[in-house]
């Protein structure tokens, strides 16, 4: 292509060339990149600062300005974003190095930069085991300066922690600052959080315990039981049950080990989520919660008897999160793009599909779902596991659904709801299992409550036709 067809690529052209340079940046190593003095003082608040903010005699040029502690790599990043406007994806080879560019693009005062980080770090994350969002934490924390645009990573990466249970990490996996990290930035937020606060604590005592040995894992593995017996304990466990002095030498031995551990970490407890039975017969008896916590947590409870929030944030869904079940839909249904996309492909028939998310307890679920291809009719809800999908959802028991002619359906009978909606729609479904009620929007308008008394786990749903095709995304 001859020059003069495409700015950025001329751009990308004259980026690191000596020959068109007159400013020489030396990185960590030493290695050394080149730049236009007027073009990255055009694009960076930072570099027209460094670069024009004292007066250089001509004599002086090539200038030359030095970031010992910047990888050669992620300027180099920079460097193009700022000659060509774009990032290539191949421009990061590893995710980890992802971090020192976002950081670097932070340092230029390139927010756009960023974003086009972040996006790449979402995919990967979907493509990866959630092991990977922990070595990008790990790296995050050890670059942590407090910034507005940093808590757009950080949420990113905790949000997609959080999602898991922390039961399927193990505990070598998981260091003090990344538990506290992510405890502290999800205590008050809207983040989706999987593991309840009970198992959070129990999970921390554990990977406290595993800091010690083997046996002091055993020995809180016998104090503090699964959820679901906690939950069923009516008297305290107590430690009288250890008869033999040198054991129960070893338990408050392994006790103190354990206080002195996890101590940092248990101040982003709040175990106000916790039911108070399982903090009076199983945390209290424990003797590593202080009794002004126990007792505050008391308070709360005496405050709010009727309230039944057992985990913290609220449940907002992400990208990864929101997929479609491959194993949970009719035979003439196809999946793609992760799981986002649905299209039924060679039917005569209305055929079903469920998500994968099971969506229980407490809390606002909020979801969208685009219509790129209506066909004859399409229809949008809510399901419970026991569903037949390839027959039309909205004739059967314990489904939810919202249909493109207006109507809601629900065991076969239905009534208007809301205005139709067509190709190109967007449909939030918003479902507070709180209250256990759902409501719908078309493109942002909301409607009433369409039911009450919905089942206590439910599934993101859907129904259409040959040819149809609906996305679901995170509702934002």
């Amino acid at each position: 292509m001859p020059k003069g067809s495409s700015l950025s690529k001329d751009l990308g052209f004259v980026f690191n060339n000596p020959r068109y340079s007159d400013v020489r940046i030396v990185c960590d190593q030493n290695e050394v990149l080149f730049g236009s003095r007027t073009i990255l003082a055009a694009r960076s608040e930072t570099f027209d600062s460094i670069l024009y903010g004292v007066k250089i005699a001509e004599s002086c040029l090539p200038f030359e300005i030095s970031f010992p502690d910047m990888k050669a790599s992620a300027m180099e990043v920079v460097l193009e974003f700022i000659y060509t406007g774009s990032m290539r994806e191949e421009s990061i080879e590893n995710p980890l190095d992802a971090i020192d560019v976002f950081y670097a693009a932070e340092y230029f005062l390139l927010p756009d930069l960023q974003d086009c980080v972040l996006k790449y770090i979402k995919e990967w994350l979907k493509e990866n085991d959630h092991n990977l969002a922990i070595e990008l934490l790990e790296k995050t924390t050890q670059k942590i300066i407090s910034t507005s645009s940093e808590n757009k990573l950080l949420n990113l990466l905790t949000s997609h922690i959080a999602a898991t249970p922390l039961e399927a990490f193990e505990f070598e996996c998981l260091t003090l600052t990344n538990l506290q990290v992510l405890l502290l930035h999800t205590l008050n937020s809207e983040t989706y959080f999987a593991t309840s606060e009970y198992d959070v604590l129990r999970y921390i005592i554990f990977w406290g315990a595993s800091q010690i040995c083997e046996e002091a894992i055993s020995f809180f593995e016998s104090r503090l039981p699964l959820s679901e017996i906690a939950e069923q304990q009516s008297i305290p466990l107590t430690i009288e049950f250890i008869h033999n002095p040198h054991e129960l030498n070893k338990f408050y031995e392994y006790q103190a080990a354990v206080i002195n551990i996890v101590a940092p970490i248990l101040r982003y407890i709040n175990f106000a989520l916790i039911a108070p039975n399982v903090l009076a017969n199983v945390i209290h008896p424990l003797g590593i919660i202080s009794t002004p916590v126990l007792l505050e947590a008391y308070r709360y409870h005496a405050g709010f008897k009727n309230k039944s929030k057992n985990r913290r944030g609220g449940i907002s869904c992400r990208i990864d999160d929101l997929r479609w079940d491959n194993m949970a839909c009719g035979p003439n249904i196809e999946i793609r793009d992760y799981g986002t996309r649905v299209l039924c492909t060679n039917s005569t028939t209305v055929e079903s599909v469920r998500g994968v998310n099971l969506l229980w307890g407490n809390g606002m679920y909020e979801w969208d779902v685009i219509v790129e291809e209506k066909s004859r009719c399409a229809w949008i809800g809510v399901c419970t596991e026991n569903v037949n999908f390839s027959s039309y959802l909205g004739r059967q028991e314990n489904i939810y659904v919202f249909g493109s002619d207006g109507q809601i359906w629900n065991s076969g009978k239905s009534h208007r709801y809301a205005k139709p909606f067509t190709k190109g729609a967007t449909i939030t479904v918003h479902l507070d299992m709180t209250k256990r009620t759902c409501a719908f929007s078309i493109d942002g308008v909301r409607y009433p409550v369409a039911w009450t008394d919905l089942p206590e786990k439910l599934y993101p749903a859907a129904a259409i036709w040959k040819f149809g095709r609906l996305r679901i995304k995170p509702h934002t």
